[in-house]
């Protein structure tokens, strides 16, 4: 197990806008590889994700985000932290920030980073919170 790099959320989001959102892509492939190292699940490899982000855009991105969901809730419960998966509210806010509400999908990685730097932070310290039924 492989713990990732906290981030702070505030400069992915200033990254974000001042790449023109060219660091989302980065961040993607970075994130991809610390969570297959923590996991030791490789079932899409990184370079892939990347290439699917690029070639098809926003569709692979609901994808993305929905197995981002499952996989931080697992790694939640493997660090001793409660589970909670978001993947439905990680793909609400995809569909929102694509049509009626635009930009509301920017709040997404956000909370993948806030989410994965809770986990990260468990695992190098060994202090989780109680697991509620």
């Amino acid at each position: 197990m492989r713990v990732g790099i906290n981030r702070s959320p505030i400069m992915v989001l200033l990254l974000l806008f001042l790449t023109c959102g060219l660091y989302y892509f980065y961040w993607v492939y970075v994130i991809s590889k610390e969570v297959e190292g923590f996991t030791g699940e490789s079932d899409i490899p990184p370079i892939v994700d990347l290439l699917l982000f690029i070639f098809t855009g926003t569709l692979w991105g609901f994808v993305w985000d929905w197995r981002m969901g499952q996989k931080i809730a697992r790694m939640q419960a493997r660090v001793g932290l409660p589970q909670n998966d978001e993947s439905v509210l990680y793909l609400v806010l995809d569909l929102l920030g694509a049509g009626p509400v635009a930009g509301l999908g920017i709040v997404v990685p956000l909370l993948q980073q806030s989410r994965l730097n809770q986990i990260y932070d468990s695992a190098r310290t060994g202090v989780s919170y109680p697991r509620y039924p």
